[in-house]
């Protein structure tokens, strides 16, 4: 079987909004979020372990507690081996932004965080 690379973007959701600055002393400059959205290439045989790579690496970030945060995969799509190299050059912020080979299993880049506001 050959590996898969994917491209996907995830949701995590805040079941109560979450305060993503410093404590301040002054609560106006408080800034409340519902969640963030992350953009992912990850290579692997299966979707089930390409999920499992990314939820681990969500779990293992800054400021998340899985019984406080809902994980989604919104959008995933499939990179055709063949499409690979046109795909990452034609942006910048991916070609100067790899984190591996995207040929080999693994998270081989991420974005940072877009966070959305709280309802």
């Amino acid at each position: 079987m050959k590996e898969k690379i994917y491209w996907v973007t995830m949701e995590v959701a805040y079941h109560k909004p979450m305060n993503i600055l410093e404590a301040s002393e002054k609560p106006e400059e408080d800034c409340l979020v519902g969640g963030y959205f992350q953009v992912f290439g990850c290579t692997s045989l299966r979707k089930k372990k390409m999920k499992d790579m990314i939820t681990s690496y969500l779990e293992n970030a800054d400021n998340f507690n899985r019984g406080q945060s809902n994980i989604t995969f919104d959008e995933i799509e499939i990179i055709d081996d063949m499409d690979l190299d046109d795909f990452i050059n034609k942006d910048d912020k991916i070609r100067n932004h790899l984190l591996g080979n995207p040929k080999e299993e693994g998270i081989w880049y991420h974005t940072g965080r877009i966070f959305f506001p709280s309802e």
